[in-house]
């Protein structure tokens, strides 16, 4: 299956916990986005049920475009086609932070300033 290894009769939460993951790993890569996926803690702990229900019906959705998978499916088929691509990594320092172009601005006015 999709999850490699299921841990059985958890004694303990760190084991439920693993489960869990496994599982939010294993939805990910059959390509569920990062903002529909709850957390360990929204399940585990029932932090936010609403997000795991919202979850669960986004993975329903998904499931309709899964070669070999004929259901059953929960959810209504999703019409949107988004990809879920991070966005380019900058590095940030002391002196240039994320906004190098307001950086360099602030720059230029601070030494353009007219002194009297």
């Amino acid at each position: 299956g999709s999850v490699p290894h299921v841990n059985e009769n958890c004694t303990t939460p760190w084991k439920e916990r693993e489960n869990v993951s496994a599982f939010i790993k294993a939805t990910r890569a059959m390509g569920m986005m990062e903002k529909d996926t709850f957390s360990t803690l929204d399940l585990q702990d029932g932090k936010d049920w609403k997000v795991v229900n919202s979850s669960l019906l986004q993975l329903g959705a998904l499931t309709r475009d899964i070669p070999g998978f004929s259901g059953p499916y929960i959810g209504i088929a999703g019409q949107a086609k988004v990809q879920d691509v991070a966005r380019p990594k900058k590095t940030t320092t002391q002196y240039g932070g994320l906004r190098t172009d307001i950086n360099q601005q602030l720059r230029e006015n601070f030494t353009n300033v007219r002194h009297m």
